[in-house]
């Protein structure tokens, strides 16, 4: 998200079709989440509702990123249903898991939640609460959609809300960090992850967090206990001012997709390679000349 309090977002990709402009007379008064049951970036998602009839304010996509695709001012057809239409934002989430779990990734939680926690703000909605102020797509539609947002990630979801919202109304940049340092330990609570925990903590990413606590954690990143003891890295790996990326330096890869959103080969997972081109947050990599992929730079730790 470009900022955060005028909800400005990283892409617009602003719907021709398949919206109604104005809101009848009618203001915000709740926020309703919605998962794409795919993986989709915001271009796919775009194309989508084009040839379709329906639409949301804002979709977040597998990495994070967040795109606009029908103005605040305008209703959007998300809810299948005409007033909760006029009196709504709809979100739409990126899964990261399909059928039967139907999950979203850390950072599609993260940013998410966090862009709840500012519409709830420019619109004075009040602290997110679910089924007060922010609602799944399943209230007012017989559906599985949210999928996991309403279901096991979402003490998770709405939690982190309540604290981005906390954070904002207090005018500052991010949440309370868990009680610990670099250095330091950090019992997993319910509901947490290491993105947030990483984030919180004022790491760089949660890869090193990972590397750190592998034997505790398991071989799967996105599945951490409650209770379970981590220890915070400290020193120049887990700090900001960290190693930065470079063409022709090395970078190790934690991710599962490229920038298109195709599955990879489960050998890339923790591999290092050479950074061969950087546009912005895409980033070239590959081995000996070659290509391997291009990937999203919130995936690769510099070395």
């Amino acid at each position: 998200m470009k900022n955060w309090i005028a909800l400005e977002a990283d892409i617009n990709l602003i719907m021709t079709k398949h919206f109604t402009p104005g809101r009848a007379g009618k203001t915000v008064k709740f926020v309703e989440v919605h998962h794409n049951a795919a993986n989709l970036s915001a271009q796919q998602i775009y194309n989508v509702w084009q040839t379709r009839e329906a639409s949301a304010h804002y979709q977040v996509d597998a990495n994070g990123v967040i795109s606009q695709h029908v103005w605040d001012r305008d209703t959007a057809w998300h809810a299948t249903n005409l007033a909760a239409n006029q009196e709504s934002i709809g979100v739409e989430h990126a899964n990261n898991t399909f059928a039967p779990g139907w999950t979203i990734s850390d950072k599609t939680l993260e940013e998410g939640s966090h862009l709840v926690a500012a519409i709830c703000v420019a619109f004075k909605l009040g602290r997110p609460a679910w089924l007060v102020n922010v609602f799944p797509h399943s209230y007012h539609y017989a559906t599985a959609c949210p999928g996991a947002i309403g279901g096991s990630q979402n003490a998770a979801y709405m939690r982190r809300a309540g604290e981005w919202y906390d954070a904002m109304m207090a005018g500052t940049t991010a949440p309370p960090a868990p009680p610990t340092s670099p250095g330091g330990t950090y019992v997993v609570q319910p509901g947490d992850s290491l993105y947030a925990i990483a984030k919180r903590a004022g790491l760089r990413d949660w890869h090193p967090l990972y590397d750190a606590n592998r034997d505790a954690i398991g071989p799967n990143p996105d599945v951490i206990q409650p209770g379970t003891e981590l220890v915070i890295p400290g020193g120049a790996s887990s700090s900001p001012s960290g190693p930065s990326m470079q063409v022709g330096g090395q970078a190790k890869f934690y991710g599962t997709r490229d920038v298109k959103g195709t599955l990879l080969a489960k050998w890339t997972y923790g591999e290092t390679f050479t950074v061969m081109q950087i546009d912005g947050s895409r980033v070239v990599i590959g081995r000996d000349g070659d290509v391997t992929a291009a990937v999203s730079a919130s995936d690769l730790t510099a070395l």
